[in-house]
């Protein structure tokens, strides 16, 4: 029951960043220069950084409880209205186009496996799921006293604040894995403007890949949250 939670938390932070981006858009009156097919990476992405900007504030007045984290990610949510949806791709239609398809969905489901997967790096319990974690037990943002990252914005730990408040370390971890889905997603967008579906999905299969995406995407800490 708790990894269908923690799922639902980390869905729901994808598109509240969604909603967020597309907000943006929409107040910068880019909405109608990004194409359908851009539309929804370059939202999600862009709501990423929105998302990140919101959070830092609530942890600043020490305001980073369940319910103004969660109102945050419906009000973003509340965003998609103005979305722009991708059309339905047509499927492909030679036996490459589906020899690649298949491999990013393949790609897809390990990466499933591993953002699930037991936590094990030490940079994650160092740094990138600790200082969070630390953040939430301070119930607000405090200065860290280390010369290397005690004075960093830490822009991108900020997302981690709701899904691991609302739904624990598994949301969190799966909400890495999704961010590394957000950015495949937008390479393939751009390299749809120069490139037919097949060597657009297999540039988005090359990235997912990587072995620095797979590292980054799956990162785990051995802690539990509460």
């Amino acid at each position: 029951m708790s990894t269908v939670i923690a799922l639902i938390v980390a869905c729901a932070q994808a598109a509240a960043c969604a909603g967020l981006g597309a907000a943006a858009l929409t107040a910068l009156g880019l909405r109608g220069r990004v194409g359908r097919t851009e539309a929804l990476p370059v939202a999600f992405v862009l709501g990423m950084g929105v998302l990140g900007f919101l959070v830092f504030p609530l942890g600043v007045i020490g305001a980073l409880g369940a319910w103004p984290l969660g109102l945050l990610l419906v009000a973003g949510i509340a965003g998609c209205t103005v979305l722009r949806l991708p059309s339905r791709p047509a499927p492909p239609t030679h036996a490459g186009g589906w020899l690649v398809l298949l491999t990013v969905v393949a790609v897809l489901g390990f990466g499933a496996i591993v953002a699930l997967a037991p936590p094990t790096d030490a940079d994650t319990l160092a740094y990138h799921f600790a200082l969070p974690r630390q953040f939430l037990q301070d119930n607000a943002i405090e200065f860290v006293p280390r010369a290397i990252d005690g004075a960093a914005p830490l822009l991108v730990q900020m997302t981690y604040l709701p899904v691991l408040r609302l739904g624990g370390e598994q949301a969190l971890t799966l909400w890495t894995w999704l961010t590394s889905l957000g950015v495949a997603a937008l390479l393939y967008a751009l390299a749809r403007r120069h490139l037919d579906r097949g060597w657009s999905l297999a540039i988005a299969a090359v990235f997912l890949t990587a072995p620095a995406v797979i590292y980054g995407g799956g990162r785990r800490s051995f802690w539990r949250w509460p």
